[in-house]
């Protein structure tokens, strides 16, 4: 019982410290505050934070915008990406789902880590993480196929498949063009 108790503070001590940062304007400009209000990150960006409009600091990083588009940026003020990025979110771990336009019409998704490598190539129009793979998919014509990959980009289920679903820890239900379903 005072094992269980422990935890529960240990949890609740790692939850409030991931929150000790305060996003503030200055200007029309966005930067960082810790929890004795000294600035970690300089009012100079549009937003910080992640694309989909939350905050979270994850391994001292988190995101910022620029110009329009999103990179990555740590706790000490240095930048691990350049702006490049349409949008950028974590996925849970220690992986970042990015958006990137890849030419004048196409935008692809991939995967970056902490200091900002491709795990996951931008060739997919749509990555859903699950746990240490990711359901992907990539449009053909006028359908999409589906697959599963490593968070390292190789290959665990081809694309394709009509549909591929999380059917509990590390098992997937595919379904094909003639929607006969298997696990």
């Amino acid at each position: 019982m005072r094992l269980l108790v422990f935890l529960f503070f240990l949890l609740n001590v790692i939850t409030v410290k991931a929150a000790d940062y305060l996003v503030f304007e200055e200007n029309g400009r966005y930067g960082l505050k810790d929890d004795q209000g000294k600035v970690v990150i300089s009012p100079a960006f549009e937003r910080v934070g992640w694309s989909d409009g939350n905050f979270s600091v994850v391994g001292q990083i988190t995101g910022y915008m620029l110009n329009g588009q999103w990179g990555l940026i740590n706790m000490k003020e240095q930048r691990i990406t350049k702006a490049e990025f349409i949008s950028l979110v974590p996925s849970g771990g220690d992986r970042f789902v990015a958006r990137k336009k890849i030419d004048a019409i196409t935008t692809k998704l991939g995967c970056i880590d902490l200091k900002g490598t491709a795990t996951v190539a931008f060739k997919y129009d749509g990555i859903k993480i699950d746990g240490l793979r990711a359901i992907v998919f990539v449009k053909n014509g006028s359908h999409y196929l589906y697959g599963v990959i490593k968070l390292d980009g190789s290959t665990i289920i081809p694309m394709t498949y009509k549909n591929i679903f999380s059917v509990g820890n590390m098992r997937y239900g595919v379904q094909n063009d003639e929607n006969k379903t298997a696990l």
